[in-house]
């Protein structure tokens, strides 16, 4: 893959109003059909991040996940919700990206990319 001359706009985030304004402006971005310019979103699943750390905590301290790390409660929470049962990298969003970046996805534009292994599909 050759990424020479491209340019990339990274924003927006991984659930609610920042995932929202992503998914809108991918669709609006590509309805201006400017030859050469793609327009697409990248919609991550779980990861392990700081956030998840402090809601973790939260729900340690539920009679649901007492006795269990804010780690042990994030991964209980991946096995429940994700289909793949397993949590996404940040390596799995970026290749996601590199692929969108590349002349490869030349015919892409207005897409989500779900990588959050099977909660979304559509």
């Amino acid at each position: 893959m050759r990424l020479h001359g491209k340019s990339v706009i990274v924003t927006g985030g991984g659930s609610g109003i920042g995932r929202a304004i992503a998914l809108c402006m991918a669709k609006e971005g590509a309805d201006l059909s400017i030859p050469g310019i793609n327009v697409n979103a990248i919609c991550p699943g779980l990861l392990w991040t700081s956030m998840w750390e402090r809601i973790g905590a939260g729900f340690a301290k539920t009679p649901a996940f007492t006795g269990l790390s804010p780690r042990e409660v994030f991964e209980r929470r991946v096995k429940e919700w994700v289909p793949m049962q397993r949590e996404q990298t940040p390596e799995d969003i970026g290749w996601v990206a590199v692929f969108l970046a590349s002349e490869e996805s030349r015919n892409i534009t207005g897409q989500s990319f779900n990588v959050d292994g099977g909660v979304y599909m559509h």
